[in-house]
């Protein structure tokens, strides 16, 4: 059946529960006495609009540390542009610009995690801790062109303590199959059942995200683990999530309506592709011996 024959909501599930919709309000990050400091990562090009920093707050003369994704303004053009592609008498520009500002994305996705998700799997994702608006240039490095919003999360760190151990589960049959598929390869058998378990773990936060009614959008292997790490710790980057809304189709964000179940392949089949690609470069067993320096072939 087509989405014009059903409702949004209908077409989006397809029978599987509906959840709600999104929520205006956003928590606002509860401390007063803070400061962005510099870029997390030197990795990431300067001028890119968004910048992933340090932030830097006091609370009882106790310093805590946090990451600041910091946005720009969302640019009317670009609104004016999809508006043109996806013309509709009921919405406005302003309701566009709301549905596709990549920091209100980002915290629609939070916001969400924070309220459906099980408390045992929200370790998957960085914990959230609000919103900040109007951020002044004292707040703000003085050699970065301000960014005037953020996203405040915890401090995840590329180091061993920063790694989510998982539950271990029975392996679905989608993880069983790309064992088989991986056996084509020159691996020993460690090898084989290592990718299984990053596969499996990675499918488990996607699902999680997709029983709440999220799809991520851009299920690269580096937003599975920090810049300069080699093992995963949360799948972050929220800033091209799908998150459900009945009055704005998945087709806003990606040009055609597609139910949940479609996208949910899709993004699994990336998944699988980024981790049989990384089996293909024996990534581990060059882990191993850069780790131990030891030659590749006495792995």
């Amino acid at each position: 059946m087509s989405v014009s024959k059903q409702s949004w909501p209908e077409f989006f599930f397809s029978g599987a529960p509906h959840i709600k919709s999104n929520s205006d309000r956003f928590q606002h990050f509860p401390c007063d006495n803070w400061k962005v400091g510099e870029r997390v990562s030197r990795d990431i090009p300067l001028g890119r609009p968004i910048l992933v920093q340090w932030l830097y707050a006091k609370e009882n003369d106790i310093e805590f540390v946090y990451v600041a994704k910091s946005f720009p303004e969302y640019p009317e053009h670009e609104a004016l542009v999809r508006l043109q592609r996806i013309p509709s008498e009921r919405h406005s520009l302003e309701d566009l610009k709301y549905e596709l500002d990549r920091l209100l994305k980002e915290a629609r996705a939070h916001e969400r995690i924070s309220r459906f998700c099980p408390v045992s799997r929200k370790i998957y994702f960085p914990q959230y801790y609000g919103v900040l608006t109007d951020i002044p240039r004292s707040h703000f490095p003085d050699r970065y062109q301000l960014r005037p919003r953020a996203v405040v999360l915890e401090a995840i760190r590329p180091y061993p303590a920063s790694w989510r151990i998982l539950a271990a589960e029975r392996l679905l049959g989608v993880v069983q199959n790309f064992g088989t598929r991986l056996k084509h390869l020159p691996l020993s058998q460690f090898e084989v059942e290592w990718y299984q378990s990053l596969f499996d773990n990675r499918l488990r936060r996607v699902n999680t995200l997709y029983n709440i009614g999220i799809t991520h959008g851009d299920v690269r292997d580096e937003h599975f683990r920090m810049p300069g790490d080699f093992y995963d710790s949360v799948l972050y980057d929220f800033s091209n999530a799908y998150t459900f809304s009945p009055s704005w189709s998945y087709s806003v964000n990606c040009g055609t309506p597609r139910p949940l179940s479609c996208i949910r392949q899709s993004e699994q089949r990336q998944i699988e592709d980024q981790i049989y690609q990384r089996a293909e470069q024996m990534d581990l067993r060059d882990h191993f011996a850069n780790q131990y320096r030891v030659s590749p072939s006495v792995i």
